[in-house]
Protein backbone atom coordinates (compact mmCIF):
# COMPACT_ATOMS: atom_id res chain seq x y z
CA UNK A 1 0.00 0.00 0.00
CA UNK A 2 2.14 2.96 1.64
CA UNK A 3 5.23 1.88 -0.69
CA UNK A 4 3.28 1.82 -3.84
CA UNK A 5 2.03 5.30 -3.50
CA UNK A 6 5.08 6.35 -2.63
CA UNK A 7 6.48 4.97 -5.83
CA UNK A 8 4.02 6.76 -7.57
CA UNK A 9 4.14 9.93 -6.30
CA UNK A 10 8.12 9.83 -7.15
CA UNK A 11 7.08 9.48 -10.70
CA UNK A 12 5.18 12.64 -10.70
CA UNK A 13 8.44 14.66 -8.72
CA UNK A 14 7.60 17.34 -11.71
CA UNK A 15 9.84 20.23 -10.28
CA UNK A 16 12.82 18.16 -10.67
CA UNK A 17 11.66 16.70 -13.87
CA UNK A 18 14.94 17.51 -16.46
CA UNK A 19 12.64 19.37 -18.99
CA UNK A 20 11.04 21.68 -16.37
CA UNK A 21 14.50 22.64 -14.86
CA UNK A 22 15.89 23.07 -19.01
CA UNK A 23 12.71 25.44 -19.40
CA UNK A 24 13.18 27.56 -16.08
CA UNK A 25 16.89 28.00 -16.62
CA UNK A 26 17.47 28.50 -20.12
CA UNK A 27 14.57 30.46 -21.05
CA UNK A 28 14.51 32.37 -17.87
CA UNK A 29 18.15 33.05 -17.07
CA UNK A 30 19.23 36.56 -16.50
CA UNK A 31 16.07 36.93 -13.89
CA UNK A 32 13.70 37.69 -16.49
CA UNK A 33 10.65 36.01 -15.28
CA UNK A 34 10.84 37.50 -11.65
CA UNK A 35 11.04 40.87 -13.26
CA UNK A 36 8.17 40.09 -15.13
CA UNK A 37 6.02 39.37 -12.52
CA UNK A 38 7.18 42.48 -10.64
CA UNK A 39 6.21 44.20 -13.58
CA UNK A 40 2.87 42.59 -13.91
CA UNK A 41 2.31 42.92 -10.21
CA UNK A 42 2.86 46.46 -10.51
CA UNK A 43 0.15 47.27 -13.35
CA UNK A 44 -2.62 45.24 -11.14
CA UNK A 45 -1.76 47.30 -8.49
CA UNK A 46 -2.04 50.77 -10.55
CA UNK A 47 -5.28 49.16 -12.38
CA UNK A 48 -6.57 48.89 -8.70
CA UNK A 49 -5.71 52.11 -7.99
CA UNK A 50 -7.78 53.58 -11.30
CA UNK A 51 -10.35 51.15 -10.28
CA UNK A 52 -10.67 53.17 -6.64
CA UNK A 53 -10.23 56.26 -8.13
CA UNK A 54 -13.39 56.16 -10.93
CA UNK A 55 -14.97 53.83 -8.45
CA UNK A 56 -18.63 56.20 -8.56
CA UNK A 57 -18.08 55.88 -12.49
CA UNK A 58 -17.69 52.05 -12.12
CA UNK A 59 -20.28 50.48 -10.07
CA UNK A 60 -19.63 52.38 -6.60
CA UNK A 61 -19.06 50.24 -3.72
CA UNK A 62 -18.42 47.10 -5.43
CA UNK A 63 -15.59 48.44 -7.14
CA UNK A 64 -13.39 45.74 -6.07
CA UNK A 65 -15.63 42.82 -7.09
CA UNK A 66 -15.56 44.45 -10.69
CA UNK A 67 -11.85 44.36 -10.63
CA UNK A 68 -11.66 40.98 -9.84
CA UNK A 69 -13.70 39.88 -12.51
CA UNK A 70 -12.05 41.75 -14.90
CA UNK A 71 -8.14 40.75 -13.36
CA UNK A 72 -9.20 37.08 -13.26
CA UNK A 73 -11.21 37.28 -17.05
CA UNK A 74 -7.82 38.38 -18.26
CA UNK A 75 -5.68 36.44 -16.16
CA UNK A 76 -7.40 33.55 -17.88
CA UNK A 77 -7.03 34.81 -21.11
CA UNK A 78 -3.64 35.29 -20.64
CA UNK A 79 -2.75 31.89 -19.27
CA UNK A 80 -4.74 30.19 -21.98
CA UNK A 81 -2.41 31.99 -24.88
CA UNK A 82 1.00 31.44 -23.14
CA UNK A 83 0.29 27.46 -22.21
CA UNK A 84 -0.70 27.32 -25.82
CA UNK A 85 2.03 29.41 -27.84
CA UNK A 86 4.69 28.06 -25.81
CA UNK A 87 4.05 24.41 -25.46
CA UNK A 88 3.18 24.29 -29.38
CA UNK A 89 6.08 26.11 -29.99
CA UNK A 90 8.55 24.04 -28.08
CA UNK A 91 7.19 21.05 -29.63
CA UNK A 92 7.35 22.31 -32.94
CA UNK A 93 11.30 23.38 -31.85
CA UNK A 94 11.76 19.87 -30.76
CA UNK A 95 10.32 18.02 -33.97
CA UNK A 96 11.92 20.18 -36.44
CA UNK A 97 15.30 20.20 -34.67
CA UNK A 98 15.16 16.49 -34.25
CA UNK A 99 15.81 16.91 -30.41
CA UNK A 100 12.57 15.03 -29.53
CA UNK A 101 14.35 11.65 -30.31
CA UNK A 102 17.06 12.31 -27.88
CA UNK A 103 14.60 12.87 -25.10
CA UNK A 104 13.35 9.25 -26.32
CA UNK A 105 16.39 7.84 -25.45
CA UNK A 106 17.23 9.37 -22.32
CA UNK A 107 14.57 7.07 -21.00
CA UNK A 108 11.82 9.13 -20.90
CA UNK A 109 8.34 8.06 -21.48
CA UNK A 110 6.08 10.04 -24.14
CA UNK A 111 3.89 10.79 -21.02
CA UNK A 112 6.81 12.16 -19.38
CA UNK A 113 7.80 14.23 -22.29
CA UNK A 114 4.56 16.13 -22.56
CA UNK A 115 4.22 16.44 -18.65
CA UNK A 116 7.07 17.58 -18.85
CA UNK A 117 6.20 20.00 -21.99
CA UNK A 118 2.93 20.76 -20.20
CA UNK A 119 4.53 21.74 -16.74
CA UNK A 120 7.66 23.53 -17.97
CA UNK A 121 7.03 25.52 -21.21
CA UNK A 122 4.26 27.30 -19.49
CA UNK A 123 5.94 27.91 -15.78
CA UNK A 124 5.32 32.02 -16.81
CA UNK A 125 1.64 31.20 -16.52
CA UNK A 126 1.46 29.41 -13.58
CA UNK A 127 3.51 32.19 -12.00
CA UNK A 128 2.15 35.44 -13.02
CA UNK A 129 -1.18 33.19 -11.72
CA UNK A 130 0.55 33.38 -8.27
CA UNK A 131 1.10 36.89 -8.98
CA UNK A 132 -2.66 37.54 -8.68
CA UNK A 133 -3.55 36.18 -5.61
CA UNK A 134 -2.64 39.03 -3.30
CA UNK A 135 -4.73 41.62 -5.11
CA UNK A 136 -7.87 38.29 -4.71
CA UNK A 137 -6.88 38.42 -1.09
CA UNK A 138 -7.15 42.13 -0.74
CA UNK A 139 -10.44 41.63 -2.85
CA UNK A 140 -11.93 38.73 -0.68
CA UNK A 141 -10.57 41.16 2.56
CA UNK A 142 -12.83 44.19 1.33
CA UNK A 143 -15.84 41.60 1.17
CA UNK A 144 -16.86 41.87 -3.01
CA UNK A 145 -15.73 38.29 -3.15
CA UNK A 146 -16.41 34.75 -1.68
CA UNK A 147 -12.63 33.44 -0.65
CA UNK A 148 -14.13 29.89 -1.44
CA UNK A 149 -15.27 30.83 -4.79
CA UNK A 150 -11.82 32.71 -5.51
CA UNK A 151 -9.87 29.63 -4.24
CA UNK A 152 -12.00 27.36 -6.58
CA UNK A 153 -11.40 29.71 -9.10
CA UNK A 154 -7.96 29.54 -9.11
CA UNK A 155 -8.19 25.71 -9.48
CA UNK A 156 -9.95 26.01 -12.29
CA UNK A 157 -7.11 28.57 -13.61
CA UNK A 158 -4.16 26.13 -13.26
CA UNK A 159 -6.57 23.38 -14.73
CA UNK A 160 -7.38 25.10 -17.22
CA UNK A 161 -3.80 26.30 -17.74
CA UNK A 162 -2.61 23.03 -17.52
CA UNK A 163 -4.92 21.12 -19.92
CA UNK A 164 -4.72 23.61 -22.66
CA UNK A 165 -1.18 22.76 -22.81
CA UNK A 166 -1.57 19.17 -22.49
CA UNK A 167 -4.07 19.36 -25.47
CA UNK A 168 -2.23 21.12 -27.97
CA UNK A 169 0.99 19.10 -26.67
CA UNK A 170 -0.92 16.38 -27.36
CA UNK A 171 -2.05 17.33 -30.89
CA UNK A 172 1.47 18.84 -31.70
CA UNK A 173 2.95 15.24 -31.31
CA UNK A 174 0.17 13.68 -32.92
CA UNK A 175 0.85 15.40 -35.99
CA UNK A 176 4.32 15.78 -36.57
CA UNK A 177 5.28 12.96 -35.33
Amino acid sequence: GRARTLTTMRGFDIWNHPMVIKACRVKYRGGTLPMQAGGVLLLLLFGMMLMHRFRADLGGLLWFRNYFIAMFSLQLLISAIIAVSGTSSSLTAEVSKHTLDFQRIAGLSPIQILLGKAFGEPVSAYLFSLVTVPIAVICCVLGGVNPLVAALLYVTLVTSTFMMACKIGRASCRERV
